[in-house]
């Protein structure tokens, strides 16, 4: 079978996230089908290496800042959410135009949203469009945490928009995928149709083996940190858990890591307990030397898979209810969960000093990776949408 597949950005695994898992994507579909691929980067040179071996052809367009802010200042009065004027790409547009002309693809696969209307350009081709979360959702939850009144109401809009969006798109594809049964379900009610599947978010379990020795009172969390939903997290636990933690553990020391940290996040090494990183370029060397992941989202849709990644490097992860969820896992089993700054300081302090606990938590979260979350046991759910939606 012959595949297209739309990215809005380029799918590595040094892209985190869905990077990390779209890369998985192709890899599974490419030992069974051909595999090209049309990105979208902000970069203007991108590292294609590791996608050479599993895709056929790979075009990248770079998304120009100005034109894209552009798109969005003429489609802010319109009903056009946001997110999908600021990936608009002439250039893109016009390849697929010409593909269309040129090349007979089985199948096109978009992911993300914004990659929808370029699928659409595809007439009479099956299609599959992975919306990985409700963004509408997400941009309502930030309404509870956005102070900047500009963009507090750039994000009601779009959660307005975004809704409209969701409830309309899956008439024009065959496959609709989401990365969790709560929120398929959750569109599902909505608009009553069966072509809503859930998509297995999964990382290469084997490659997050770290070494079982860390340093002591060590904890760490990870993710963009110029993500609102990332930044608010750091900031909430250094302000309101960190104290209460460094009161019983004076020499505990939270790593925040990840890239592009704001100016938020920089000040927060004012205080000799933090430690800001900025990028790494191996995040599994931060995850061997930590002793304990914390989540203390606010803010979350879809799945969190830097809990995903932390649990297969056999660390115990403490998380917020948001924060976890859409993951299948059960508290005190092989997660911990607490929702209030006191609870989570507590049960943190709890893992740091019971060993009993702590291992029990790293055990089963590396369990329960292994069992559901691992490439390799859902490659054949991956083809198997694939074959559902060109048949």
């Amino acid at each position: 079978m012959k595949i297209l597949l739309l990215s809005p950005y380029v799918p590595v695994t040094s892209s985190g996230g869905g990077g990390t898992v779209y890369y998985h994507y192709i890899n599974s579909l490419s030992q069974s089908n051909l595999v090209d691929l049309l990105c979208l980067s902000s970069k203007a040179s991108t590292n294609l290496g590791e996608l050479k071996a599993y895709c056929k052809n790979i075009k990248v367009f770079k998304l120009n800042l100005v034109s894209s802010i552009i798109y969005c200042f003429l489609n802010l009065f319109t009903k056009m959410p946001l997110r999908l004027s600021y990936a608009n790409s002439k250039q893109m547009i016009q390849e697929i135009i010409k593909l269309n002309s040129v090349q007979k693809y089985d199948l096109i696969w978009a992911s993300h949203e914004r990659m929808a209307p370029y699928a659409q350009l595809f007439k009479h081709t099956p299609k599959i469009l992975d919306l990985h979360d409700l963004v509408s959702l997400r941009h309502k939850q930030l309404l509870k945490i956005e102070k900047n009144p500009v963009k507090w109401i750039i994000n009601f809009l779009e959660s307005y928009r975004m809704k409209k969006f969701e409830m309309n798109i899956p008439n024009y594809f065959d496959i609709i995928l989401l990365g969790n049964s709560w929120e398929a379900n959750l569109l599902k009610n909505k608009i009553k149709i069966n072509n809503i599947m859930v998509a297995p978010r999964s990382i290469q379990v084997e490659s997050f083996n770290v070494p079982n020795t860390y340093t002591p009172n060590t904890l760490i969390f990870t993710g963009a940190m110029h993500y609102l939903p990332n930044e608010d997290a750091c900031l909430f636990f250094s302000k309101k858990i960190l104290p209460i933690i460094t009161k019983s553990v004076p020499d505990i020391k939270f790593y925040v890591v990840g890239n592009r940290p704001s100016k938020s996040i920089l000040n927060l090494s004012k205080n000799k307990n933090i430690i800001v990183t900025g990028f790494v370029p191996d995040m599994s060397e931060y995850l061997r030397q930590s002793a304990v992941f914390v989540c203390p989202l606010r803010v979350g849709t879809g799945v969190r898979m830097k809990i995903l990644e932390a649990m297969a490097a056999g660390r115990p992860v403490i998380s917020t209810t948001i924060g976890y969820k859409g993951i299948d896992a059960t508290n005190m089993e092989n997660i911990v969960i607490a929702d209030t700054p006191d609870d989570f300081a507590k049960m943190t302090i709890r893992l740091l000093m019971d060993r009993n606990l702590y291992t029990k938590i790293a055990e089963g979260g590396k369990d329960l990776v292994r069992k559901k979350y691992d490439i390799n046991r859902i490659s054949t759910d991956i083809n198997q949408i694939v074959q559902r939606a060109a048949s």
